[in-house]
């Protein structure tokens, strides 16, 4: 199998659930035809190569019991470098990204409660003296799932989305000792040897079949959303994203966020309120290998929704000024 079709096929399979057994990256390689050794080998390189951003647990921050929102910004374009290192300074703050909008700066906060979350927003609206600072909190999820298929054979949505989930408030998951270590281990990258779940059971002092089981029962609870890997997706081949907002009438909301998170180009669908002179309240990112890849998916959303040009906006990213997972526990 020639390389580059080899490295495909596996960083598609390294999106989906990593195998939960005593050997995964040999199970991995039984399915691709490749050799353990192999496998691991590509991984590493690829890390290297600044492909594979991480391999580890993907957790679900509601699951957790953390509270998380987006955040938009109405920044003077003078200010922008100043305010999106204020925005920065915060730890919850865990993506922030200039988009080609006059509501430009837009960022995610995580924090372990919605008090806390407020809070932040309100001291970056006093430290940096804007008033137009919008909390966007998920109403209903559609989609979430980064995952890209490099084969050419799409993901179908049961691989990449939960379905419809309304987010109501929880209070915070009470963790045991074990397995705050669990995620601690798996918020950063899992180890890179033939089983790596014994590894992380010796540094925990518990058995590998333990470390298994925990990690199937956070699946269970949805305190994980899923074990693989994360891409730096341009790298990967997947250069163009946009995040496109749309205005659908109230009544129609599940059908749309059901229809968009159809779409192998949607990554991420959600509902989220709506302001004054915002008038959008469902949210998508879209991904393709070229601008046209995800525009045919927007034209094709657009079309079957019968919504206008005035009916929805697309916010291309200008400058990634952070991105890093979460560390739920220190």
């Amino acid at each position: 199998m020639p390389r580059d079709v080899r490295e495909r096929r596996l960083l598609t399979l390294l999106q989906r659930d990593f195998p939960l057994c005593q050997r995964p990256f040999a199970a991995l390689g039984e399915e691709l035809g490749m050799t353990e050794e192999e496998v691991l080998g590509d991984v590493k390189r690829m890390m290297r190569d600044g492909i594979i951003r991480r391999l580890g647990g993907v957790f679900d921050t509601r699951g957790l019991g953390f509270s998380s929102t987006l955040v938009a910004m109405k920044v003077p374009p003078a200010r922008v470098e100043e305010v999106a290192e204020v925005v920065n300074s915060y730890v919850g703050v865990t993506h922030n990204y200039l988009r080609a909008h006059e509501v430009n700066l837009w960022f995610t906060v995580i924090a372990e409660e919605e008090a806390q979350v407020r809070e932040i927003i309100d001291e970056i609206r006093a430290r940096t003296g804007i008033r137009e600072v919008w909390n966007l909190p998920t109403l209903r999820m559609f989609k979430i799932g980064t995952k890209f298929d490099l084969t050419g054979e799409d993901l179908t949505p049961e691989d990449v989305g939960l379905g419809p989930t309304t987010y109501e408030r929880g209070g915070r998951v009470q963790l045991t000792p074990v397995e705050r270590g669990l995620i601690r281990e798996l918020q950063e990258n899992m180890p890179l040897v033939q089983r790596p779940f014994k590894e992380i059971g010796e540094r925990l002092g518990i058995s590998e079949d333990e470390v298994m089981q925990r990690l199937r029962g956070f699946l269970q609870k949805r305190y994980l959303r899923r074990l693989g890997a994360i891409l730096y997706h341009q790298n990967a081949g997947i250069k163009h994203n946009v995040m496109g907002v749309w205005r659908v009438p109230e009544e129609r909301v599940e059908a749309a966020g059901e229809l968009m998170a159809s779409y192998p180009q949607v990554s991420h669908c959600y509902e989220r309120p709506t302001f004054p002179g915002w008038p959008y309240n469902l949210y998508t990112m879209l991904h393709g290998r070229s601008e046209e890849e995800y525009m045919r998916a927007v034209r094709d959303i657009a079309r079957r929704l019968d919504l206008g040009e005035a009916d929805y906006a697309l916010l291309r990213s200008v400058r990634e000024f952070k991105k890093t997972s979460m560390k739920y526990v220190m």
